[in-house]
């Protein structure tokens, strides 16, 4: 893994491509801020190494060869093929000088790879280094050359092209989502999304590729171009002060609830419905998951009633009078809103401009003009993308007992008033909504407003298979359906974690056995219980879902109970904590683990150019699997997070007592300084320390040994509460 982005080389902002007097040889580095840091090569496998080249304009002809550092005979020359033109199809190799070599030594072993590119015409010669470290094949070593291979291959086929903004200015975009000229280059991760873009972009982003990185780092010139293309998926529409239809499906009016969220998030032990109004059950006890609610103190116990006196809310978090929806491609708004907001986050630079897009205008009236999305900050961007999202909540609440249209999810589409019934909840969209709110909130620091959390607990609490009301009728307690409990359609194995998703935006987590709430400990069972299936179904095989796996991961990185970010290590049979594992590295027959984690799914899943298709329930899924591939493979969901502390222990003498010392890069986003976190347990649960504003800490709290081992993490805060957790840091005391 990367040390997180801190010192950057050679930074410039992109308003191009990348201008450079002569020719230029760029060698894909492995960590963007630090030039001289090798790539892992697993010893006796096949490694690419990676290059492209500017030829600074030049139009005479050249080649490339590259020598191995082994010893081993250079590779032939290969010419490099220049055309005119704006798209990657008809602009020869440029992009891609790679070669393939395999390198067998023993573990540690460094090299040094050289790319020559040759000016034939008048004979001058360019190079660049790549580095290379062999490693055993551990998992981290094939973790590592899984993630490098993969951004490769998104590389790879990039279309790349040229748009004229409205400010006549010509700006380099591209990506995967098909609709851009000649088109994708590929057909395992082209199709005519935004959401396409946004994730591949992200996949970038979290291993630490940056559009306002070094230039030197070809990957930089991707991610620019990708964040460029995402302002065309967006348009703006008014936050208007009466209830006014967007394109017939959007209400962009105040939104209204009839409920009282604090009375309709219950129900009684045995699932069954209460009697909201007395509070009571017929049969088992009556549990309320959100007594503590008050956005509508005014609704009713029941909605919609005529008595009951209404709670309106207006969404326009920066007070432009505009948000943004999804638009200009497949549709499903409900899915992908939520993808743009994570990429413009993982983008770490709130005050990124956008260069492209609608402009400031008019639209849906003669009289309001918006801002638009060109010269918007990202920040302004992805308020305005979060302020659609709280306008296409579904608020309708039927009070069905088994889920359905019980309100306070999302739709494919965006949800207009509570009286429309044709919206309705989803959880397999609603789940990409709330990790774009997760990230909005801990990565831009934006508030995700309270309604909507208090709503999405009422669907939340009736999506779920609690109680012998569902099991009755052969459903397993905490699963969740797609439009209840008992609709599970394609399988439990992405909508499960998509309610834990969705708890974790409600900061609702694990609680202790015999507490009242076991929402999250009943579905963490149910997935921990399944993980290992092997049935060669995605409908029964939670690893056989590569959707369903993404949501898990989304899940167990997002854990925060009362608000609290709680990443989970080591997935177990709850309340009990019975059979823990760790889910994302677990290796069958190595650790003693009942099957393979996450990492080691995926590392064997892997094509040889890099790319991951074809494990999922739909076709339309199978394009986005290589980057939800390496975003797995990264741990994040939305952000790369640090990467590089350290530390050393200090034993404990007659004048004092044992010490640890840690360090780590600055992180950007950490406004609030850091909190830094310690266990006694290998991957948690940890217990806060200290906090600090400087990027170093010094541990002499309670509880610290001479001869004791102790894990850490530093979790970066940006006002909002944590953005993320470090990687964990291992300390023995002398």
């Amino acid at each position: 893994m990367r040390p997180s982005r801190s010192i950057m080389m050679a930074c410039a902002v992109l308003t191009a491509l990348p201008a450079f007097a002569a020719v230029t040889v760029m060698p894909v580095p492995w960590d963007p801020t630090n030039f001289l840091s090798p790539h892992t090569v697993v010893s006796g496998t096949v490694a690419t190494l990676t290059a492209t080249v500017n030829l600074g304009g030049s139009t005479d002809s050249f080649t490339y060869s590259w020598a191995y550092g082994d010893g081993s005979v250079p590779a032939s020359s290969t010419p490099v093929a220049v055309t005119t033109g704006g798209n990657s199809t008809i602009l020869g190799n440029v992009y891609n000088l790679s070669t393939t070599h395999t390198y067998t030594a023993a573990p540690g072993t460094t090299y040094t790879a050289v790319i020559t590119v040759t000016d034939v015409t008048n004979p001058a010669n360019y190079t660049g280094n790549y580095y290379i470290v062999v490693q055993a094949n551990t998992l981290q070593a094939s973790v590592n050359q899984a993630i490098d291979n993969g951004l490769w291959f998104l590389h790879t086929v990039m279309d790349r092209e040229t748009t004229v903004n409205a400010d006549s200015q010509v700006i380099p975009w591209g990506g995967w989502d098909g609709g851009l000229g000649a088109g994708c280059l590929s057909g395992y991760t082209c199709l005519n999304s935004g959401g396409a873009d946004a994730t591949d972009v992200q996949a970038f982003e979290v291993s630490g590729h940056f559009e306002n990185a070094s230039a030197l780092d070809p990957y930089t010139e991707d991610v620019a171009r990708g964040l460029a293309r995402l302002m065309y998926f967006m348009t703006p529409y008014q936050v208007a002060s009466t209830s006014t239809p967007i394109s017939g499906y959007v209400n962009a009016g105040p939104k209204t609830i009839y409920y009282n969220p604090a009375l309709m998030a219950a129900r009684c032990s045995d699932g069954t419905q209460p009697n909201y109004l007395l509070q009571t059950c017929t049969t088992g006890t009556y549990i309320n998951y959100n007594a503590a609610a008050t956005t509508c103190t005014t609704g009713s116990p029941v909605a919609p009633p005529a008595t009951a006196v209404p709670c309106v809310f207006t969404f326009d978090g920066n007070s432009n009078g505009q948000l943004l929806v999804e638009s200009n491609d497949i549709g499903d708004p409900g899915y992908q809103t939520g993808m743009l907001v994570t990429a413009l986050v993982a983008s770490q630079n709130t005050a990124g401009v956008a260069r492209t897009g609608v402009p400031a205008g008019v639209y849906n009236s003669s009289t309001i003009s918006l801002p638009g999305v060109l010269g918007q900050t990202y920040l302004n961007i992805v308020q305005d993308l979060v302020d659609s999202i709280g306008y296409c909540q579904y608020y309708g609440d039927s009070d069905n007992a088994s889920g359905y249209d019980n309100g306070g999810g999302w739709e494919y589409y965006c949800a207009a008033t509570v009286d429309d019934a044709s919206f309705y909840d989803d959880n397999s969209p609603s789940q990409w909504n709330a990790i774009g709110l997760i990230a909005a909130s801990r990565g831009f620091g934006i508030t995700i407003p309270q309604i909507v959390k208090d709503t999405n607990q009422v669907w939340v609490t009736w999506d779920e298979c609690m109680g012998s009301t569902c099991t009755a009728d052969g459903y397993t307690p905490g699963q969740f359906g797609y439009d209840a409990w008992n609709d599970p359609v394609w399988g439990p194995w992405a909508v499960t974690p998509s309610g834990m998703v969705q708890l974790a935006m409600d900061g609702v987590g694990r609680t202790a056995a015999g507490a009242p709430d076991q929402r999250w400990n009943l579905a963490e069972t149910d997935y921990h219980n399944n993980f290992c299936n092997d049935f060669g179904s995605p409908y029964y095989d939670p690893k056989l879902y590569t959707y369903g796996l993404f949501s898990f991961t989304k899940a167990m990185e997002q854990h925060d109970p009362g608000g609290v970010l709680t990443p989970i290590t080591l997935l177990s049979d709850e309340p009990s904590g019975l059979s823990p594992f760790n889910w994302y590295s677990a290796q069958n027959g190595v650790d003693g683990a009942p099957c393979d984690g996450v990492a080691q799914t995926l590392v064997s899943r892997q094509y040889a150019d890099g790319h991951w298709y074809g494990v999922d329930y739909t076709g339309n899924q199978y394009y986005f699997e290589t980057a939800w591939s390496i975003n797995m493979l990264q741990k994040t969901s939305f952000v790369e997070c640090i990467t590089d502390a350290d530390g050393a222990g200090k034993a404990g003498t007659r004048s004092g007592g044992p010490m640890v010392t840690l360090t780590w890069s600055p992180y950007a986003g950490a406004t609030n300084g850091y909190t830094v976190e310690r266990s006694t347990v290998n991957g948690g649960p940890y217990t806060k320390v200290g906090k600090t504003n400087n990027p170093a800490f010094t541990d002499q709290t309670a509880g610290l040994t001479n001869g004791g081992t102790f894990y850490y993490v530093v979790q970066p805060d940006n006002g909002n509460g944590a953005v993320c957790n470090s990687n964990q840091v291992t300390i023995t005391i002398p």
